[in-house]
């Protein structure tokens, strides 16, 4: 395949989930292949930082189209090859580069498949979200090239029992993942042995993963050859056959000639439907030349009745970019900002590419099977993110999460009589959610229908159907939501359609049947709304515009209209054995006859059968902070100007919520009293799982309490929130003015604990209550840790010179350091007043517990670490456990070669960390110590051999914190709090 970089078990419907422990731990969140067949074979769940929660159960899917890729009409089959992969789309819970790319055209697709070039290629959970969205099957890649692909072929098929373990795993990572197959794609040479050996690797891959996942395909690629070589056929031949008759299909090399799609097709024969031919859209030896004449390659296999593989449909989009990176002017002209100006162009430029395909192909697929269905047309990225019409954070929030994708439209413009000049487009700037919306737009003078989706949702035994439509549209024109539903009959009968038009917006004249476009043999039923309201949130006028997008629509806001069809109101046949088949929309004047400018928005559309409600917001559960890490930030003079916050936060979620917005706030202390004084609240983040990462999130100093809110999104609702204004969040904790309802609101606090009026009151004066704020998790008197780190020690200090007594910053940094030991004696006296404390036995204490940790480290006993550390960084020490394992460390010997002294252990640092600062009964001590000793270690693999440390013995200085409770009741020994990197030089 060509190089486009170098031109489980299914759970129920429970509320409580488990969280995989290395998620919440991870601080990374990133999404990555697996490289060799080590990794491979030692891939555990249990150890893969992406939870299952990020994906839709299979069983909650939307049903995949028609037997998707067994289905017998031409397919096509699609191969993104972005740059390499795991670029923006890597980050599990999403990015923040609004330009990565995304794929858009769903409907003109059978399959999707993953593509990197690195061993096993997994679909980041995005991709698959988006793909299974859509209804389409999405496969990952199993890749070996070059030198490096035969060392690992070689070790793959050293033994059948390597093989069966190999397979085993595959398939393991398909249920985790919920993907849908593999392609095989072996480009380098095999021994004669070994070519046996792939043929049964293909044929129990196909096996295991048909057992595992009914509905699965095993593709292979034209490559390798039955005798071992890497020979490209270009057809389907006896050099590849054999591969071909062990799995689902094969994929021939793009460098196919003319005429040979007719050739391939016969030597198919009945597997005809099995075989895809390979089309490059970088036009590297393929038919057509690729690029914008792509489509000159499909349109030869069309003719040939034989399906296409499409590798690099990313082409459109690396084009345009490459030449934004590179400084290129912008097609319109525009010189300023051209990354963002030619992300807008690419749309365009995709969207004639695949408008060019779809003209060949003709073929457009159904992606609506089933309802409830809800889309806002979001394409899964935006430079900021909209709730009910307004924007979440007044500077914007660049996002990208193709998780958050929604069902994308296939747009046509139906206009027989050619006298409108109409164009549809999804914006990328204006929206009702999220970042994106539906414009129609244009000259409109009689009406004009709109194709918004393609579908097959089945109506037999329903009551009837609701839908709801959110829109906002220009003076003087009407929209309206058509539904064609039509009944299956012989195909020598007519075929039977009604059309089932609802009237968002425009006259409000009665309900009536009335004739529909002659074309179809039809009955129209022109409803009005049952519901209608006006958000009042956001008017179009107050939106941003991107040049080519929807233009402001002066007073006017965005209307929601509720609309239901009861079965008796529509004949008999509709909800017996009809099938919605198309959801259109249809513009026309007001005024019959006169031609207006036509500017029509659509931010929502939503259905569902009536007596099955929509899911609706309902309340996460508590939200459980973990991994706190709070730091200081410093000026140039080592004074603290800020903080910076870093947590995991979990929570509990039915399983029908698959969107939360994250919100935070702070607080600081009011002088006057010990109340606490809220900010408003600031959006971070919409993720698609019960989890999200805060990454260094920057705090003001004064900063005492940060709050998080996790709201919750169902379909197109979601709970407004009003952000930059005066108004706070907690003021609409009653619901008022609609702005927020408790029962979708749930809270975590982090308090922020201040000593300062415990100093001396000299101090005070000096000082001041907001100047000297030390960090803490909000702590229980019950709690065994505080499990944050308060005040990492930084090293050594340097000497400063003669100067400084002569300047206001050398002044200010002595001052500082002044400070410092003033910290450190106040905590050691609040030690030997509550625990009759002494350093001698305290160093003691220390130095036992750092060999005993170590000792534990090096034996991987958990349950010793667990006695010894916190829970933060007992956790670390499990981390570093996986990372031994996944580095073949298979056991380790370790030991103290020489104590140091108890003169040469030194006590650098005291801090005091509580949560209530007027009792001591919730309060810790951390003492950082400095421990100097000479150690040796061996690290074995599992053959005995050793692959670390040695004879040698290394000279080894280590800063460990340790942490005591101050309570009165807690008779714990001193526990690991944390392990400092300290560059003393």
């Amino acid at each position: 395949m060509g190089d486009a970089t170098e031109s489980m078990q299914q759970e129920g419907d429970t509320c409580h989930m488990t969280m995989p422990e290395t998620l919440v731990r991870d601080m990374c969140g990133e999404f990555s292949p697996l490289k060799n067949v080590d990794e491979l074979l030692s891939w555990k769940p249990a150890q893969d930082y992406v939870s299952r929660e990020l994906y839709v159960p299979y069983e909650k899917l939307p049903k995949l189209r028609v037997e998707g890729l067994q289905s017998d009409g031409e397919k096509i089959l699609c191969c993104h090859d972005m740059q390499g992969g795991y670029l923006e789309d890597r980050h599990v819970l999403g990015g923040r580069d609004p330009h990565g790319y995304v794929f858009r055209h769903w409907h003109a697709i059978d399959g999707f498949v993953y593509f990197s070039h690195h061993f096993i290629t997994i679909p980041p959970p995005g991709w698959t979200n988006a793909a299974h969205k859509h209804g389409c099957p999405i496969l990952g890649t199993v890749i070996t090239e070059w030198d490096e692909g035969r060392r690992i072929c070689s070790d793959m098929l050293s033994s059948r029992s390597k093989v069966e373990r190999c397979v085993q795993q595959l398939v393991n990572i398909a249920l985790y993942y919920r993907f849908d197959g593999w392609i095989l794609n072996i480009e380098n040479a095999l021994e004669t042995d070994e070519v046996s050996m792939m043929l049964e690797f293909v044929s129990l891959l196909t096996t295991a993963m048909h057992t595992a996942i009914p509905h699965s395909h095993v593709i292979w690629y034209d490559a390798v050859t039955i005798e071992g070589r890497l020979d490209w056929q270009n057809s389907l031949t006896k050099m590849n056959r054999p591969f071909f008759e062990r799995c689902d299909g094969i994929w021939i090399n793009y460098t196919w000639k003319e005429g040979d799609p007719n050739r391939i097709r016969d030597a198919a024969g009945e597997r005809r439907g099995d075989v895809f031919l390979g089309v490059d859209c970088f036009g590297r030896g393929t038919y057509g030349g690729g690029g914008m004449n792509t489509y000159l390659g499909l349109e030869a296999v069309k003719n040939a009745g034989m399906n296409v593989a499409l590798f690099g449909c990313c082409w459109p989009y690396q084009h345009y970019m490459d030449k934004a990176q590179n400084g290129a002017p912008s097609a319109n002209g525009d010189d300023d900002g051209p990354l963002s100006t030619m992300y807008r162009e690419w749309y365009d430029f995709d969207d004639e590419f695949w408008y060019r395909i779809d003209k060949v192909w003709n073929r457009r697929r159904q992606t609506i099977m089933t309802l409830p269905f809800s889309t806002d047309f979001s394409i899964g990225s935006g430079s900021a993110y909209y709730s009910a019409g307004h924007m979440c954070d007044p500077v914007g929030s660049p996002w990208y999460n193709l998780s958050l994708q929604s069902v994308q439209s296939t747009p046509w413009i139906y206009d027989s009589l050619h006298t409108n000049v109409m164009t549809c487009f999804v914006t990328k700037g204006t929206a009702y959610n999220r970042s994106n919306c539906f414009v129609i737009k244009g000259g409109v003078g009689e009406p004009t229908r709109v194709r918004l989706f393609q579908s097959y949702i089945g109506l037999a035994g329903k009551h009837g159907i609701s839908l709801r439509c959110t829109s906002a549209i220009s003076k003087g024109i009407c929209l309206r939501i058509v539904l064609k539903v039509s009944r299956n009959l012989n195909a020598s009968e007519k075929r039977e359609t009604v059309m089932l038009e609802l009237d968002c917006i425009g006259d409000r004249t009665t309900l009536s049947l009335q004739d529909s476009q002659p074309s179809f043999s039809s009955t129209a039923l022109v409803k009005h709304p049952s519901k209608q309201s006006k958000n009042g949130l956001v008017c179009l006028n107050t939106l941003e515009k991107d040049a080519d997008d929807i233009k402001p629509l002066e007073g006017h806001s965005w209307i929601s209209c509720e609309f239901g069809i009861p079965a008796p109101d529509v004949p008999s046949w509709v909800f017996e054995e009809g099938y919605i088949t198309n959801i259109d929309a249809i513009i026309r004047p007001l005024t019959s006859g006169s031609m207006c400018k036509c500017h029509a928005a659509i931010g929502n559309i939503s259905m569902w059968f009536m007596n099955e409600p929509f899911p609706q917001c309902s309340p996460v559960g508590p939200i459980i902070p973990e991994n706190v890490d709070l730091r200081f930030v410093s000026d140039d003079s080592e004074n603290s100007v800020g903080k910076e916050i870093t947590l995991s936060l979990v929570w509990e979620s039915e399983r029908a919520i698959r969107r939360f917005q994250v919100w935070m706030k702070t607080a600081i202390q009011n002088p006057d009293n010990d109340h606490l004084i809220w900010g408003d609240a600031k959006y971070l983040s919409t993720i698609t799982a019960p989890i999200y990462i805060v990454r260094n999130q920057r705090l003001d100093l004064d900063v005492v309490a940060v709050r998080f809110f996790v709201l919750t999104e169902v379909g197109d609702k979601a709970q407004p929130v009003r952000s930059g204004t005066s108004r706070s969040l907690s003021s609409g904790l009653g619901g008022e003015d609609g702005l927020l309802t408790l029962k979708c609101l749930a809270t975590s606090s982090l308090q922020l604990a201040t000593f300062a009026s415990k100093m001396p009151k000299g101090m005070q004066s000096t000082v001041g209550s907001k100047a000297e704020i030390w960090g803490a998790k909000y702590i229980k008197p019950s709690m065994v840790s505080s499990n944050v780190l308060a005040e990492p020690y930084k090293g050594p200090k340097k000497q400063l010179p003669l100067s400084s007594y002569f300047t206001p910053s050398g002044w200010g940094i002595r001052w500082n350091r002044w400070k410092d030991s003033w910290k450190s004696m106040y905590s050691l006296s609040k030690l030997k007043k509550s625990k009759n404390w002494n350093l001698r036995d305290f160093k003691l204490d220390a130095l036992e517990t750092y060999t005993s940790a170590c000792e534990a480290l090096a034996k991987a006993d958990l349950s010793k670490l667990r006695q010894l550390a916190t829970p933060a960084i007992y956790s670390d020490m499990k981390k570093q456990l996986k990372h031994r394992e996944k580095a073949d460390w298979h056991r380790v010997e370790w030991r103290m070669v020489e104590k140091p002294d108890l003169y040469d252990v030194q006590l650098v640092q005291a801090r005091v960390i509580a949560a209530d600062q007027k009792n001591d009964e919730t309060a810790f001590v951390q003492l950082t110590v400095r421990i100097p000793s000479t150690q040796a270690f061996k690290a074995y693999d599992k053959n005995g051999d050793i692959v670390a440390g040695g004879e040698d013995v290394f000279q080894v200085v280590d800063h460990w914190v340790f942490e005591q409770s101050l309570s009165s009741k807690s008779q714990q020994k001193y526990k690991v709090a944390a392990r400092l990197r300290i560059d003393e030089k």
